[in-house]
């Protein structure tokens, strides 16, 4: 029988437990689980144990009474020898003359003695052999003892104390498909004085392959997510936003190293249904380290879980045909958020309820640790129309969940489930839900899984000036193709992910503690994360980003060799374009400067056809060559506003930015040894110096990359190096600076009556 320790049965699966104990002919009770199974082995095993134990002694007292039966057979034989010996030596030595017996006395030897030793030889060998034969026998009675003390002593290392039986208390917390995760404690690293999170070492950069020169480049290494089952639900790899890992085991959590960590990530489950009283649990197991985070942002953890159906995106209740119940005791649904229920955090499971028996309404409820959640009105459940949450009548809804910094553990159960499996028992109005993995195969609406080919898989690449229309294509086309599944990558869609209940992160608003410019900083080491495990998933995707620059076509598009690439360029005309500026800025986008403006069309350029990225290539309003001939205007255009800015603020055209030709970027110093000038927020001198210290403004902008921040020093007397050939050109502005600081200490004077700082 094989021998079972603690650490090999808890190692053995359910279907591996019932092999062993049909093999010891064991009656497995119905309806056992894993835990179940695992203390009826065990205690198999002690009593197999135990019978072995006892067999062994019993042999081994009986070969103790055959030892002594030979012993003493052994010992008769032995007398009788001796005896016969003495009756020859006593006639051998009367016949025999008295001169030989006293020659043997002189050698010390008695012809008695000799014989006995060597009958004595002779039975040892007789036992011997019959030793060999059987039963190992000893004439000495110390070496039995030592030999039967080295066979006790081996015997016990082989079999060992028998194993005592565990309390393992509820039976429930054995399962792993069904025990709640342990609350693991919160690790303290990273923290706010390093940029850097714990969880950068377990998804390293890797090196794309496009970089490769060879020709024979190797293929990029497809992501393995959890293997798809039909017989059960589990979260689907394919529904699930890039960053988000999941398990098989049904338990996953966001990343949220960098800008990741203010960002959600959800998912859907496998299958869903279209009738019946279906639930699910969730149960929130432990929180992220989030000290690498801004310290003064509010929102850190977040958790909202419900139902969606398939064509709806994965912003859980922010779009139509979703319900969702938040963290922070709200109800949200198509971007409404009502309150409802309590908060609930860090080791709660909560349970969620769809009944979906009346085909026009939908009826949800939720528990949190088996208490029931209440309305504002005390009502227990919530009851929507379909046409409300804009879903068809033969719509299947699916578990849905959504966390930020949050590891999380769902519980959908088995075929065999039923309500005395749930973690957390529910009030008895709810007791007549099935547990969504418990409902018939046939019943049951499989979801979209991942493709088998990544040739079936589509990436789109937007180009085009800011505020051209892109994102605008990107909704509509996003929208008209539900049942693909793109998923849009870029500045916009991260930002979206960094809202709070609907509400985006505004650029005058610090609401939620982090300042808006220190978000936009992380937005685009986001999507270059982001990116990174996009070509490692078989699943569709749209670039909406500019996508102006040459060599940003090969390094986005170059990762998804093998993937059916296209290119949608969005190039309008002048007039539609500035209208399209327009309304952007209004809506709350983002201004566009002139120089900034400048700078991206002396840069822009299209794709092209024998680049071999693209299989297709559309142009939306002007055609490619209306759209090429616009493209090297604006070339023009912004090569010749470059040339103005460098011979005006003393910018070396050795050095100059020469992407329009080569395509390449060169970093450059824009002056050699700029001054350390700052400025005050009120002009000095009034409005008639106002066009002077507009033109300071924008030298100072031009050195530093920013505006100043406070009023101006002293001027500082330095000695400006005409290494670049730019000797005039600082001298003229070291007087420009001087003639306006001499006007600011009038204005100082007369409006403050104060002395100015002394001149070092």
């Amino acid at each position: 029988m094989t021998q079972f320790d603690e650490a090999s049965i808890a190692k053995l699966k359910v279907i591996e437990l019932k092999q062993e104990l049909e093999k010891l002919n064991v009656d497995i009770p119905k309806g056992a689980k894993k835990a179940d199974l695992a203390a009826l082995l065990r205690s198999v095993t002690i009593e197999a144990a135990k019978e072995e134990h006892d067999s062994l002694e019993e042999a081994n007292d009986d070969l103790e009474g055959d030892m002594d039966d030979l012993e003493a057979d052994l010992k008769a034989v032995k007398e009788e020898e001796t005896a016969s010996l003495e009756t020859e030596n006593n006639a051998s030595s009367e016949s025999a003359p008295d001169a030989k017996v006293e020659e043997k006395k002189v050698n010390g030897e008695s012809i008695q003695d000799d014989k006995t030793e060597s009958e004595e030889k002779v039975v040892k060998a007789e036992v011997k052999e019959e030793r060999d034969g059987s039963i190992e026998l000893h004439a000495d009675t110390a070496d039995l003892d030592a030999e039967k003390k080295d066979e006790e002593e081996k015997r016990d290392t082989e079999i060992g104390d028998p194993p005592v039986p565990k309390d393992f208390g509820d039976i429930r917390g054995e399962s792993p498909e069904l025990a709640p995760p342990p609350i693991k404690k919160r690790r303290e690293n990273p923290s706010h004085d390093s940029n850097r999170s714990a969880y950068r070492h377990s998804e390293p950069r890797r090196r794309s392959d496009y970089r490769e020169k060879s020709p024979n480049r190797r293929a990029v290494r497809m992501d393995h997510d959890p293997s798809w089952d039909d017989s059960r639900v589990q979260i689907s790899p394919y529904m699930a936003d890039l960053n988000l890992k999941i398990t098989e085991s049904n338990r996953c959590e966001n990343l949220n190293y960098e800008g990741l960590g203010y960002c959600y990530a959800g998912a859907k489950a496998t299958h869903g249904v279209r009738g019946g009283k279906v639930c699910f649990e969730l149960h929130i197991s432990r929180e992220m380290p989030t000290k690498h985070l801004h310290p003064d942002e509010k929102s850190l953890y977040w958790c909202r879980v419900g139902w969606s159906t398939g064509m709806s995106d994965l912003n859980l209740g922010e779009d139509q045909g979703s319900i969702g119940f938040d963290s922070h005791a709200k109800l949200a649904y198509n971007k409404k958020f009502m309150e409802y229920g309590s908060t609930f955090r860090r080791g709660d499971t909560i349970g969620c309820f769809l009944d979906l028996t009346d085909p026009k309404l939908i009826t949800v409820a939720y528990t949190r640790n088996g208490k029931q959640q209440l309305t504002d009105d005390g009502a227990e459940t919530v009851t929507y129309n379909r046409e409300e949450l804009g879903c068809a009548e033969q719509s299947a809804f699916y578990p849905h969940f959504l966390i930020k910094n949050y590891s999380v553990h769902m519980h959908f159960g088995r075929r065999s489930s039923t309500y005395n499996d749930m973690w957390e028992s529910s009030p008895k109005a709810l007791r007549d839900y099935t547990l969504i993995g418990a409902v018939p195969v046939e019943e049951r609406i499989a979801g979209p899984k991942e493709s088998e080919d990544k040739r079936n898989c589509s990436v789109i690449m937007m180009c085009g000036l800011p505020s051209s229309g892109k994102t605008t294509w990107v909704d509509k086309f996003m929208n008209d193709n539900r049942a693909k599944h793109f998923h849009m990558i870029g500045n916009e869609s991260i930002m979206d992910k960094m809202s709070i209940c609907g509400e985006k992160r505004e650029k005058y608003s610090n609401k939620y503690g982090t300042p808006f410019e220190e978000l936009q900083s992380k937005v685009m080491g986001s999507v270059l994360r982001i990116m990174e495990r996009a070509n490692r998933k078989k699943r569709n995707y749209i670039l909406d980003q500019a996508n102006i620059y040459r060599n940003g076509h090969v390094k986005k598009m170059g990762p998804f060799e093998g993937f059916h690439r296209r290119c949608i360029v969005v190039v309008p005309s002048d007039e539609e374009y500035e209208r399209r500026k327009q309304k952007k800025q209004s809506e709350g986008g983002r201004k566009i400067t002139n120089e900034n403006m400048m700078k991206w069309k002396a840069a822009m350029s299209l794709p092209e056809k024998d680049d071999n990225l693209f299989e297709k290539i559309e142009y939306l309003d002007l055609q490619e060559e209306e759209a090429k001939k616009l493209v090297a205007k604006y070339n023009e255009e912004g090569d010749a506003f470059k040339k103005i800015q460098d011979e005006k603020y003393g910018r070396s055209t050795d050095d100059r930015d020469r992407r329009s030709d080569s395509r390449t970027s060169r970093s450059r110093e824009v002056y050699s040894n700029p001054p350390p000038v700052l400025y005050s927020n009120s002009l000095p001198g009034g409005d008639q110096n106002a066009q002077q210290w507009q033109d300071y403004y924008k030298k100072y902008f031009e050195c530093y990359g920013q505006y100043p921040s406070s009023a101006p020093p002293p001027v500082v007397q330095q000695t400006y190096s005409s290494g670049n050939g730019n000797a005039a050109q600082w001298q003229q502005y070291h007087q420009q600076y001087q003639q306006y600081y001499q006007q600011y200490q009038q204005f100082y004077q007369t409006a403050q009556n104060q002395q100015p700082p002394p001149s070092k």
